[in-house]
């Protein structure tokens, strides 16, 4: 049985887990908080390592997040999810250091 689009978008964007954290634009960002909290780091110009210190988590964990980011948004690189998630508005660009912008 074929899913219609947005039934796929909710399927998404159904918490697995209760104590997963809220998503940062309600039920219809495809992310969690956390991977874009990743992104707009990775956006800003710091390292997987950097963001590993400055949210408390692993190298690991960062890459996972940046990974499940990157198959949301179909993206075949980081940048490209970056690019993705500025323009549909996951992140804002307010969030990138000066340097960026």
């Amino acid at each position: 049985m074929t899913k219609r689009p947005d039934q796929a978008i909710a399927a998404v964007a159904a918490p697995r887990d209760p104590h997963q954290v809220e998503r940062p634009l309600g039920a219809n960002s495809p992310l969690t908080a956390r991977e874009c909290q990743c992104l707009s780091l990775l956006a800003g110009g710091s390292t997987n390592r950097d963001i590993g210190q400055q949210l408390n988590i692993s190298l690991p964990t960062v890459a996972l997040h940046l990974l499940n980011a990157r198959r949301k948004l179909h993206a075949r690189t980081r940048e490209q999810a970056i690019a993705i998630a500025v323009s549909s508005g996951l992140i804002k660009m307010d969030r990138l250091s000066p340097a960026i912008r």
